[in-house]
C-alpha cells in the first residue's frame, strides 16, 4: 500500500495458507505440551498457555477464511 504496489492473489493467498498452518500447529503443541501438567504451583501458567493455545487455533481459523476470501475474489 506504501508503494502502490498490488501484491498478486497468488502470493497472498500462499502466505495466508503457511499463517493458518503455523498458528494451528503451534498452538496444538502448546496445547498438548500443558494438558496433562497437574503441577498445584504452575496452575495459573497452565491456564494462560492453555488460552493461548486456544487462540492460535482460532487465530489460524481466522487466516483459513481469510484464504478462502482471497480465492473466491
Amino acid at each position: 500500500h506504501i508503494l502502490n504496489s498490488i501484491v498478486e492473489k497468488r502470493l497472498n493467498a500462499l502466505i495466508s495458507i503457511i499463517g493458518c498452518v503455523l498458528f494451528v500447529i503451534s498452538g496444538a503443541l502448546i496445547i498438548d505440551e500443558w494438558h496433562d501438567n497437574s503441577n498445584f504451583l504452575v496452575k495459573e501458567r497452565k491456564r494462560n498457555a492453555l488460552a493461548a493455545g486456544s487462540l492460535m487455533i482460532i487465530n489460524g481459523a481466522v487466516f483459513l477464511l481469510d484464504t478462502l476470501s482471497i480465492c473466491r475474489t
